[in-house]
């Protein structure tokens, strides 16, 4: 009680620790739809194409295998889309979505998870995937930082957290972008294959083109961009932002 009356903050802080933890728990749980969504629009995005080709030219289109997180995810593509997730921070950021769904499923724990996209080891994070009120989040925080109503640990958590949320939302960003390129590729192939008079000149320029358009955007989703959608949804909610 007298710690509060010298640190009046104490409530903020740990206000904004569950903060924190919940929303990257949120986004976390986004993630693993993320990988199922990606997997799934991989798989259709490369039927269109086949498709259109083949209704077209009457020529295939070369497919192939690709690694997008080792061994755990390995999908057979249409060569063609493969810049779509080859890209350096696609890739990153579809790793922790297969991460994300891999511990969803059991299949890895959550330092592996949690080591990852940066999270604190302190933080039990399997226990609030999927995102909690944030008042139960608080109480999560407070646990496992054990005898965490005082200033220091306080900070600490409140610190701990602020970076592997901007890491995240970066994440979540990227793969909503692939997402989108990826369904633009569908619905584009899709439009055209049966309009005769298309040559494979032209068909190799619709990739080529939505190619060029999803490196521009995903170039554009850097850290800074991903602080300030961020900032958005704590200023839409009025959180206190004093020390994260």
């Amino acid at each position: 009680m007298f710690e509060n009356w010298f640190y009046p903050d104490n409530e903020n802080r740990a206000n904004r620790a569950g903060e924190l933890a919940n929303d990257c728990a949120i986004i976390s749980a986004a993630l693993v739809q993320d990988k199922q969504t990606v997997e799934s629009l991989l798989d259709q995005s490369t039927k269109a194409i086949q498709d259109a080709y083949r209704n077209l030219t009457q020529s295939d289109v070369p497919v192939q295998p690709v690694s997008l997180d080792k061994d755990h995810w390995v999908q057979k593509i249409a060569s063609v889309i493969s810049p779509i997730v080859a890209m350096e921070r696609t890739m990153v950021a579809l790793q922790a979505a297969s991460r994300a769904w891999l511990l969803n499923q059991g299949r890895i724990g959550e330092a592996a998870f949690g080591d990852f996209v940066g999270l604190p080891r302190w933080l039990r994070f399997g226990k609030i995937m999927g995102g909690i009120a944030a008042a139960a989040a608080v109480e999560a925080v407070v646990d496992a930082i054990s005898g965490a109503d005082n200033r220091h640990a306080l900070q600490k958590a409140v610190n701990d957290l602020k970076q592997p949320r901007i890491a995240l939302k970066q994440h979540a960003l990227v793969n909503e972008r692939v997402r989108l390129s990826l369904t633009a590729v569908i619905d584009s192939y899709d439009a055209i294959r049966n309009i005769p008079g298309i040559t494979k000149e032209q068909l190799d320029a619709i990739v080529t083109n939505l190619i060029s358009q999803h490196k521009v955007h995903v170039e554009e989703i850097t850290d800074q961009f991903a602080m300030s959608k961020l900032a958005e949804l704590d200023n839409q909610r009025g959180s206190w932002t004093a020390e994260g």
